[in-house]
Formats: C-alpha cells, structure tokens, sequence
C-alpha cells in the first residue's frame, strides 16, 4: 500500500491570509503550480483544515479529496504543514479510476485547476481564472 509521504510534493507554496488573488496567481505562475497553501502564524488558516497525514494511505487521501470536493491536501506530521498531495500526484499512483479524486474541468477554458463545482445540479463548472475574467467583463459592460 502506498503512503501519502511517497506521492506528496514537500515544496509547499504558501501565501498570507491576506495576499490578494492577483498575488497568489503570480505565485503560482512563477513556479509552475496549480496550488497554495494558506497559512497564519505558522498554521494552516482553517481553525478546522481538511488535511491528511503522511503515513494515510494515498486511497485514504483520494476519499478524502472526493468526499470534501478540493482539489489538493496539505499534508501534515503532528500538526505541521510538511508537503501537499494533488490528484495529479494521486493519478500516478496506480489508483483505480473509480477510486481517484473527481477531477472538473472548466467549461470555457477546459483547465482542472481551480475549478469550483457547479451551483445546481448540471449546470457548467468554471476555473477561478474565467470566473475572474467573467466578473471584470461585466463590470466593464455596466459602466459603458
């Protein structure tokens, strides 16, 4: 059985509570990745963070993605942030695919990263990116 500590990536990207979503992008542009941790004071923000610990088993964490619907955990040891686990990390596990994270797409850019599941029951989901972009356009066409 395969452990979480064999799959996780231990570079966390982390970002204050109070970064903007425009800092947070660049983070995660200039790396190259789809996930940040957000952390105060040392902690992880949540008072009640979905996270796993390091010796769960990777099926252990892809339930706990597809159960609590996120998209990656932060992995912990007594507490403490040491790595996250993605479905990506997961995908290469070797998990059957009825047991891997439920992986969205967005419906106007095809990306699976930062994708917020749907308000009602089949409707469209969409990527944080194009929610953004949506917003901005809007606003643009009511102050015309």
């Amino acid at each position: 059985m395969q452990r979480v500590v064999e799959r996780m990536s231990e570079a966390v990207a982390t970002v204050p509570p109070q970064a903007s979503v425009s800092e947070a992008r660049q983070l995660c542009s200039l790396r190259g990745i789809s996930h940040l941790v957000v952390v105060r004071d040392g902690g992880l923000m949540s008072r009640r963070p979905i996270t796993v610990r390091e010796m769960a088993s990777v099926r252990e964490a892809a339930r706990l993605m597809r159960d609590n619907g996120v998209g990656c955990l932060p992995v912990v040891r007594q507490g403490q942030l040491i790595g996250i686990i993605t479905p990506r990390d997961l995908s290469h596990a070797g998990l059957p695919t009825a047991e891997q994270p439920d992986v969205r797409e967005c419906a106007s850019c095809g990306s699976s990263d930062h994708v917020r599941a749907p308000a009602h029951e089949g409707c469209a989901s969409f990527c944080l990116e194009c929610i953004e972009r949506s917003r901005a356009d809007d606003g643009e066409a009511e102050a015309s």
